[in-house]
């Protein structure tokens, strides 16, 4: 059994936000398997199967600074192990439309991912992460922006939602990261890694 869990705010305030590219991917896999959400552990999860192997998709309920707290949660009530475990999230550092798969790893800056560290007491935890890009007005290797003034551009950017023609974009990459998580799952992490990394 998989826990797949997919980070994201919940409310419609910001349904389409940059921040909730994991929620998105989550969303289409239970829309193509079938899965109905159900509120459990302070999450939304919903039960899908992908060739005999049974998933349970999870949307942390926690805001997206306190996933770990929920993730962790449904990994004791299924009794899933952090090998089983992946987690979907957004990327500042990585290109709108590009994903990357690591099988262990820091949280590279994303307080999600930290959180489910902390939590699980472990870096080994398997994670997929979605190129939302940064800011125009204030990349990290600008030096005319404080670093107030990145974090304020960051907090916006990552809470905005996406401009027409990048939630285009946005529409290819959830397909292209479902279909990530479905070789994870199927032919393992490394295969998945050889095909979209």
């Amino acid at each position: 059994m998989w826990l797949v869990a997919g980070l994201g705010n919940p409310g419609l305030k910001y349904h389409r936000s940059r921040h909730n590219a994991g929620f998105r991917v989550v969303d289409k896999l239970a829309v193509s398997y079938k899965g109905k959400w159900l509120r459990q552990k302070n999450a939304l999860v919903a039960k899908i199967e992908l060739e005999a192997q049974k998933i349970i998709l999870a949307k942390p309920l926690t805001y997206v600074n306190n996933s770990g707290e929920a993730v962790v949660a449904l990994l004791n009530l299924y009794k899933i192990s952090l090998t089983n475990l992946l987690v979907i999230c957004d990327d500042l550092d990585l290109p709108l439309g590009e994903i990357r798969i690591r099988a262990a790893g820091g949280d590279g800056g994303h307080k999600g991912m930290r959180s489910i560290i902390a939590c699980c007491q472990s870096k080994n935890i398997p994670r997929l992460r979605i190129g939302i890009g940064r800011p125009s007005r204030c990349s990290r290797l600008d030096v005319r922006c404080s670093n107030s003034q990145e974090g304020q551009d960051t907090v916006e950017w990552v809470l905005g939602n996406f401009t027409p023609f990048e939630e285009k974009e946005m529409e290819k990459i959830i397909l292209k990261a479902a279909e990530a998580v479905k070789i994870i799952i199927t032919l393992g992490i490394a295969a998945a890694m050889n095909t979209f990394n």
